[in-house]
């Protein structure tokens, strides 16, 4: 453990797999799953910062749901769609579109 701190203190971008290889180096048998847990272990992460992708971006303003407040009384006048990468099981990929027009009756 304490090569694998060294190690990580010098070179705190090799990540597990390059840790793991310096180790072999050095004369260790160690795997990538022993490596990765000593490192968790150890509290050490990488050295820059991890994605942020369900944080919006800056100057991104979200869409406004328009229709929150009216509700559909007349055919044709809400519509949804969906697009969707569908996988045969024989043949190549498809795009599916779909598009319904949505009426509540009351």
């Amino acid at each position: 453990m304490r090569l694998l701190a060294e190690e990580f203190a010098d070179h705190n971008f090799k990540g597990v797999l390059g840790l793991r290889d310096h180790l072999r180096l050095v004369g260790h048998a160690v795997n990538e799953k022993r490596v990765r847990r000593l490192v968790r272990l150890m509290d050490h992460g990488p050295g820059y910062p991890k994605p942020r992708l369900s944080v919006p971006g800056q100057g991104v303003t979200p869409y406004p749901y328009l229709l929150r407040d009216r509700p559909a009384t007349a055919p044709d006048e809400v519509w949804s769609t969906d697009i969707t990468l569908y996988s045969w099981p024989r043949a190549s990929a498809t795009w599916l579109l779909c598009s319904t027009g949505t009426h509540a009756t009351c």
